[in-house]
């Protein structure tokens, strides 16, 4: 298992991950009990680089058709969504490996009690369309036909910008590392720390993206796999090939 840098560098420790590939606000959102910090302290539990036992557990029972086998890992992994400029996708952990003969391109999201943006679809189109020069409408409207096949409707206004883009760099990353199989996949370390309130908030907004993507979520896998495949209609950057499963783990801290 290596974990490397955007730059190639290998990353051997928590303390070189944060040196190498620190989070989005540097040293503010690196603490103890916060998602950033506890995904590095996750991958590094032994002296050496290693996935975590309950990551491996979660997708070998959701793909129990051969081993499953991780091997390279990049934190903080910038995903190019689309034409347009401006800000693109930033993927906590980027992971590839396999399963018996199909690779896998797992897209992860690290959660204590962070929300999932602080943007509604919705709202946030509606804010920028009389921004001058903004492309983030143009954006919503391709995201939205390459996911949903729709355009911008009640459903897809009422989720988080985040998980949108999300699902849609999930796809892209798999599409461009020649993958098989695209996961996203949502990391949620609990303590008591934690705020419930924001934590059942995660919760809703995640079921909402599920029930957008899935006709009928109850008849997919247990809770204790992800749910797939879903097939999107595909766009410009998107592609409509590549199989998408989505899933969500919890990590106890003590």
């Amino acid at each position: 298992m290596r974990i490397l840098s955007k730059t190639g560098e290998q990353i051997l420790s928590v303390e070189d991950w944060f040196a190498k590939a620190p989070p989005k606000q540097g040293a503010r959102h690196w603490k103890d009990y916060r998602s950033a910090k506890e995904l590095a302290k996750a991958w590094f539990r032994r002296s050496n680089p290693a996935p975590p036992e309950e990551v491996v557990a979660y997708l070998q029972r959701s793909f129990p058709a051969g081993e499953v086998t991780l091997t390279d890992a990049y934190p903080e992994c910038i995903v190019t969504l689309d034409r347009f400029g401006g800000e693109q996708r930033n993927t906590d952990l980027l992971v590839f490996g396999s399963v018996g003969p199909q690779k896998l391109a797992i897209s992860i999201e690290a959660k204590a009690d962070e929300p999932f943006g602080d943007q509604l679809v919705g709202e946030y189109y509606d804010s920028r369309r009389t921004v001058p020069g903004s492309n983030l409408p143009a954006r919503i409207d391709a995201l939205s036909r390459a996911i949903f096949n729709a355009d911008l409707n009640p459903k897809i206004r009422s989720l988080r910008y985040q998980l949108l883009h999300a699902t849609a760099g999930a796809l892209i990353a798999a599409q461009q590392h020649d993958a098989d199989v695209a996961i996203f996949l949502v990391h949620e370390f609990i303590s008591d720390r934690l705020n419930l309130a924001k934590v059942a908030c995660n919760k809703i907004d995640w079921q909402a993206l599920v029930a957008a993507l899935v006709d009928d979520p109850s008849s997919q896998a247990p809770a204790d796999r992800a749910i797939g495949p879903v097939r999107v209609a595909g766009g410009e950057h998107v592609p409509s090939d590549i199989p998408l499963y989505l899933g969500k783990i919890q990590t106890p801290l003590r």
